[in-house]
């Protein structure tokens, strides 16, 4: 009989475990009073978001939203945390954010050292950490930025249009719309043979 009781409890607190939902909650334009689109997200360590929001950077840490502008008027369209640096591209434009001491966000540009006849109408869409490097990656070139020389190398794809890069295994892949799979060897974008 003990042995059926216990089955029993046992059974019913299985069948309710699985009723709880977890937590969701929505926030729409009138909660973090931005624009309508959100192009991209990242996540920092203590666990606050960032969101490319049209020309505004969107931060929340579970209580609070603040806002933040670029120094020009233009479409934030990727958002990367890396070790507590919130890096950020835009058209002509990239960069990063980080605290002061009032914690808030200043912003410093990386573009702003390269030449604007670099930039092609160029937008960053994808922002990837790799080992020393960070690389913005647009529809026609890849900016890669050294963190320890604080140098800027420039690596056009040609004739392709890149669709979006994926650092994967010590690799970078770069997809493209009509043009296969690529990837990243010694500075050179180099066209990968599927068999």
């Amino acid at each position: 009989m003990i042995r059926i009781l216990i089955v029993l409890l046992l059974f019913n607190f299985t069948v309710s475990a699985q009723e709880i939902s977890p937590y969701f909650k929505n926030y729409s334009k009138q909660d973090y009073k931005g624009e309508n689109t959100n192009w991209d997200i990242s996540q920092n360590s203590e666990g606050s978001i960032f969101i490319a929001n049209g020309t505004n950077l969107l931060t929340f840490n579970g209580d609070f939203w603040q806002k933040y502008k670029l120094p020009n008027p233009f479409t934030i369209r990727s958002v990367e945390v890396i070790n507590d640096t919130v890096y950020t591209g835009s058209y002509h434009e990239f960069g990063y954010w980080i605290k002061d001491a009032k914690n808030r966000l200043n912003y410093t540009s990386l573009s702003s050292s390269i030449d604007p006849a670099n930039f092609d109408n160029d937008e960053i869409w994808k922002i990837i950490n790799v080992k020393n490097d960070i690389l913005f990656q647009s529809f026609g070139k890849l900016y890669i930025y050294h963190k320890k020389s604080r140098k800027i190398d420039i690596i056009p794809f040609g004739n392709i249009s890149a669709v979006y890069s994926f650092y994967i295994d010590d690799t970078l892949y770069i997809t493209t719309k009509n043009n296969g799979l690529y990837n990243l060897k010694n500075e050179q974008i180099e066209f990968i043979e599927v068999r």
